[in-house]
């Protein structure tokens, strides 16, 4: 399920596999981005405040990745967004 990442990549990232994984990663990205741009918070002090390295939130905030869970929590929490919306279908 979970495919090697490079060695520079973090573990805890998951590679996008499929298009799921692409619907998923754009509800993501989007949150994460609008909401640390929103808040005019760095990429620093999203990590200092949520765990999540700066190497990570960017490549989250690029979509070459989705966050473990632990740490899209950890996102989420910072940012105050509801970590079920990214699971919602739009209607």
């Amino acid at each position: 399920m979970f495919k090697k990442l490079p060695k520079k990549t973090n573990h805890r990232l998951k590679s996008i596999e499929s298009r799921d994984d692409e619907e998923l990663t754009s509800r993501v990205t989007t949150a994460l981005l609008g909401a640390r741009l929103r808040f005019d918070i760095t990429v620093e002090k999203l990590s200092a405040r949520s765990g999540v390295s700066p190497d990570e939130i960017n490549s989250i905030e690029r979509g070459k990745a989705l966050p473990a869970p632990p740490d899209l929590f950890n996102l989420c929490n910072v940012l105050g967004i509801q970590m079920s919306s990214l699971f919602q279908d739009e209607g």
